[in-house]
């Protein structure tokens, strides 16, 4: 993300330093406004949130489970040999370790979570993007600046806002 801002910073430095031929050729999009009026879009994050509810709630009782071994283990520890304290213990860090290994494998970079999300958004994102490449070429605009990921934005010029027509050219 910082990275993005970066080079955002830097291109739009460049951009408004190069002189005032350009800026008429700049204009912003919200894709937050303009996903979250795609049906496709809002179907897909509820299917993503149920799932993400479903794993959570998943990993969650195994965790419970592990307290409860825990408790267990610290209750009768005294009455238990050296041998059947490491045993258990092991037990225990082993369950840990499963539990962990399956939260990566359900919401880590490269996990579950990760997968379905490329599977049911990129579509709807890639869909969007051709529109405002289509609308950016046919208009002659130079830059188009997306304030949903920007920071520190303190103004902008609602004529200059390209939402709008982003969602009439999807249909919407």
């Amino acid at each position: 993300m910082k990275i993005k801002v970066i080079v955002f910073a830097i291109f739009a430095l460049s951009a408004f330093t190069a002189g005032a031929q350009y800026t008429g050729n700049v204009a912003y999009i919200n894709t937050d406004t303009i996903l979250n009026r795609i049906p496709e879009y809002v179907e897909a994050q509820k299917s993503l949130n149920s799932l993400a509810e479903l794993y959570r709630d998943e990993i969650e009782s195994k965790y419970k489970v592990i307290e409860q071994m825990y408790n267990s283990y610290m209750s009768s520890k005294s009455r238990m040999t050296e041998y059947q304290q490491s045993q258990k213990e092991n037990e225990i860090i082993e369950r840990e370790r499963e539990v962990k290994e399956l939260q990566n494998d359900y919401f880590g970079p490269e996990g579950v979570m990760q997968e379905k999300s490329e599977e049911l958004l990129s579509p709807i994102r890639e869909r969007v993007q051709q529109v405002v490449d289509k609308i950016a070429t046919s208009n002659g605009i130079m830059l188009i600046f997306d304030t949903a990921i920007m920071q520190g934005v303190i103004y902008n010029d609602p004529s200059k806002d390209l939402s709008d027509t982003v969602l009439k050219e999807l249909g919407l």
